[in-house]
């Protein structure tokens, strides 16, 4: 099975770019792109089952468009990866889940200085 990655827009020359570049230069992946106003927008991404989300944040609306606790808590080890074209980086979340028995546990969590694994 072929990485799935959604991309999350409403069709702005960025974001289109992006996926332009990765489905020619990504082997075998599938790309998905999914307009944010659509209604069922949330259940379309998640149907679609990514490994990765692209969000444009040129997209007006987005954070409230897109419901971001629903497709963390529909598919765990999902990326969510925040796109702007005046950045240098990306903001990458995730749905990783870290048990806490106690307050110590999320201290520990927070003041990790490596990435969670």
């Amino acid at each position: 099975m072929s990485p799935s990655i959604v991309i999350v827009s409403h069709h702005s020359l960025f974001a289109e770019g992006v996926a332009a570049w990765l489905g020619k230069n990504l082997a075998a992946i599938e790309l998905t792109r999914v307009d944010p106003r659509l209604p069922d927008a949330a259940e379309r991404i998640v149907a679609a089952r990514p490994s990765a989300v692209l969000l444009d944040v040129l997209t007006p609306d987005l954070v409230r468009l897109c419901r971001m606790e629903e497709l963390l808590r529909s598919l765990p080890g999902l990326k969510v990866v925040r796109l702007d074209p005046a950045a240098s980086n990306v903001q990458v979340m995730t749905s990783q889940q870290c048990p806490v028995a106690s307050v110590r546990d999320l201290a520990d969590i927070i003041m990790a200085e490596r990435p969670l694994s």
